[in-house]
């Protein structure tokens, strides 16, 4: 297992502590009202300023649509014997003539190898690379592996599950000409989205996400990698050593030395992928809480390098405002222990403070979900409220995961476990 470095662990501290005397001296102080709304008032104002330009149409970024870069489309599996095959025929009916496939056998032990030795003699685009049992076990490790191998100049990473369409690099690869373009994120969705009440937040969930995105990139913020549907220079990935090997997340780790190089990463919503949602509480608390300690430990990981590079002001906004999120749920929590303890000393209680915090959640999320639902015409006023309030309880489930990660980070000298979650036949 991965360990936790000491300065990673100090940092998550010293960002706590600070968070945690804030909440505390805002619940105790006469200036509590004051500590809160400028905070908060922060939190509001910037998220209402990418739901603004994520209106906009305005691109920052120009297109060629001569660029006609040779594509190498990476796919690393480990036991997808129930999904691998559809999505490698979709991957073959793609409309691009300058590209190939590579499958990255990572010691699958199911029916994963051979229909891929059946495969690789149905279709000629097709590499295989089985990866030995001495290699680096891991997403990361096997993208390096295959990296050095590939003749692509531009790498498009898919999950086993992926579903996209067969416009996918056409429609992309356009918007990647510019030299100071590292990579794009196409816009992610969920495939399954029927199968039960998960699945179905976790669609919605993602339409926040793209809403985001889309405002992080007219902003002039920090677009991330998300994993699939992801576009990746070569020459950009040889100049920073590759994806990191050792992270949970290597996918937004990758995302931070973007911008720590002075270069940007595109979001591209008009291309979609879908991907298999989780359909138990289960999985769905082991995949967040990994996600949720990968994020964390990337910010802490890269603090003292953003730190040093001078970053446009949108873009230290953009970090300034991503990094808090993840301390807010302390926060939040104190206030209330605050309140509790307040009303055992003194006999009274004040809940200003912690409606107002719960109030800014609700409106962060219930904004981008508003904003994209009607853009989608996806219902009237009736059905939009219902879907507020049952997708503002799910993502609820993020405070919790937020400080079990957080705590995790404090007190455990590994990191989390990777799980394989499970997958559905296409």
């Amino acid at each position: 297992m991965k360990s936790i470095p000491l300065k990673i662990r100090f940092f998550a501290l010293f960002f706590v502590l600070v968070f945690v005397f804030l909440a505390v001296f805002s619940e105790i102080s006469l200036l509590h009202s004051i500590v809160t709304l400028v905070l908060f008032g922060f939190f509001l104002g910037y998220g209402g300023y990418l739901s603004y330009l994520s209106n906009k149409s305005k691109a920052r970024f120009r297109i060629d649509k001569d660029y006609n870069p040779f594509v190498s489309i990476m796919i690393p599996v480990h036991n997808e014997e129930k999904v691998i095959e559809t999505t490698i025929k979709r991957a073959m009916s793609i409309d691009y003539s300058s590209y190939d496939v590579w499958v990255i056998d990572d010691r699958s032990t199911d029916k994963t190898p051979e229909i891929l030795s059946r495969l690789k003699h149905q279709y000629k685009r097709l590499n295989v690379l089985t990866r030995g049992k001495e290699s680096m076990p891991g997403k990361a490790a096997a993208l390096n592996e295959c990296s050095r191998m590939a003749k692509g100049v531009i790498h498009l990473i898919f999950d086993a599950d992926a579903f996209f369409k067969n416009d996918v690099l056409r429609k992309s690869v356009i918007y990647l000409k510019d030299d100071n373009i590292a990579g794009a994120q196409v816009a992610k969705l969920i495939s399954n989205p029927h199968k039960n009440f998960l699945t179905k937040e976790q669609y919605f969930e993602f339409l926040i996400d793209i809403a985001v995105q889309r405002g992080r990139d007219k902003a002039g913020g920090m677009v991330e990698f998300k994993g699939n549907g992801t576009f990746v220079k070569k020459d950009f990935l040889e100049k920073v050593g590759g994806w990191n090997e050792y992270s949970l997340t290597e996918d937004l780790d990758l995302s931070m030395r973007v911008y720590l190089e002075k270069m940007n990463i595109r979001f591209i919503e008009e291309v979609v992928v879908s991907e298999q949602a989780v359909t138990t509480f289960k999985d769905l608390f082991r995949q967040r809480f990994r996600w949720m300690e990968g994020s964390l430990i990337r910010y802490l990981s890269y603090i003292n390098e953003f730190i040093k590079v001078k970053m446009p002001v949108s873009q230290i906004v953009d970090l300034f405002f991503f990094t808090v999120e993840f301390i807010f749920p302390f926060w939040f929590i104190t206030q209330i222990l605050t309140e509790v303890v307040k009303l055992f000393v003194v006999g009274r209680i004040w809940l200003g403070g912690i409606a107002f915090s719960f109030l800014t959640m609700i409106l962060i999320v219930s904004s981008k979900l508003v904003q994209i639902m009607l853009e989608r015409k996806m219902g009237g006023f009736f059905f939009i409220a219902k879907r507020i309030f049952s997708n503002v309880i799910y993502m609820s489930h993020w405070i919790f995961i937020d400080i079990l990660a957080l705590l995790h980070i404090l007190f455990s000298k590994t990191q989390a476990r990777w799980h394989r979650s499970k997958k559905e036949t296409q």
